[in-house]
């Protein structure tokens, strides 16, 4: 029986072909946690009711020119629009030996994939696990340092529509490793949009990262 916080989930919810367990475990989590309130210590300053005035669709509207979408000196940009890496709106990667870029969707997931985000408990992780349609995976080995990348995820709806984006950044980086990785959220068109976000990355001594926003969060890019 459908609850206030099961309606919300997108149609399709969970129906990308990785990692098909995890999601099973995610939904689980999300339904037995629900949406947070203001009684929930973590997010008594943040009220996030305004998420049951929409139907949420985890595709929307087309996405912008490259043009349209911003860009960091010195970064390589990688885009994924409505979840889903947007191969004509990203820039070509020149990797150097050791450090390993790939997307969940069409790459083998990585060991690592599902064991950093803790789901009971935290509904959004558990929300982010079971909607992902893509994502990127970083792996850096021992002692090698990773080009910047600047993560741009565009959140792309027309007027008559919510686009939930549940983008997912995994970042496996060995001892001695130098990771910088810039994320920014953008909405485009005049529909509703909303995103939460999962970027784990597990503790190695002597790593250095330089990661520019936190772990996992909920955020509304849009109106």
């Amino acid at each position: 029986m459908a609850t206030a916080h099961t309606a919300l989930l997108p149609d399709g919810m969970g129906a990308a072909p990785f990692a098909p367990g995890l999601r099973a475990t995610a939904r689980a989590a999300f339904e037995a946690a629900g949406l947070p309130t203001r009684k929930t210590e973590d997010w008594k300053y943040t009220g996030v009711q305004a998420l049951a005035e929409h139907r949420w669709t985890l595709a929307g509207g087309r996405a912008p020119g490259a043009d349209h979408l911003p860009r960091v000196e010195g970064a390589a940009r990688l885009v994924f629009v409505n979840g889903q890496y947007h191969r004509a709106l990203s820039d070509t990667l020149d990797l150097p030996e050791g450090v390993h870029v790939s997307t969940l969707a069409d790459s083998p997931v990585d060991a690592a994939y599902g064991t950093l985000a803790e789901l009971d408990g935290h509904p959004f992780a558990a929300l982010n696990t079971l909607g992902a349609q893509d994502g990127l995976q970083l792996r850096v080995a021992r002692g090698k340092a990773a080009p910047a990348l600047h993560l741009v995820h565009v959140a792309a709806a027309d007027a008559d529509e919510a686009v939930l984006l549940c983008p997912r950044v995994l970042v496996v980086a060995e001892g001695g490793a130098q990771v910088r990785i810039i994320e920014e959220f953008v909405s485009h068109g005049a529909g509703a949009t909303a995103a939460a976000a999962v970027n784990p990355s597990p503790p190695q001594p002597g790593r250095r990262a330089d990661p520019q926003r936190g772990a996992a969060d909920l955020r509304r890019a849009g109106r």
